[in-house]
């Protein structure tokens, strides 16, 4: 599998060391921050890490 967004990816390494999210929550949430698209989740950690950016922005 290709993956073209590096912005995304970038990102979502970042938060993936910063915080304990699993991978795939940390990618979601880069989506999130980079392409403002809603992520829509029952992991209370990742809806709480979003919340928590949004507020930074």
């Amino acid at each position: 599998m290709v993956y073209a967004d590096t912005a995304v990816m970038k990102l979502a390494f970042s938060y993936y060391a910063e915080t304990r999210l699993d991978f795939v929550g940390c990618v979601l949430a880069a989506y999130h921050s980079v392409h403002g698209i809603a992520i829509l989740t029952f992991d209370k950690k990742l809806n709480n890490f979003i919340k928590r950016q949004d507020s930074l922005n």
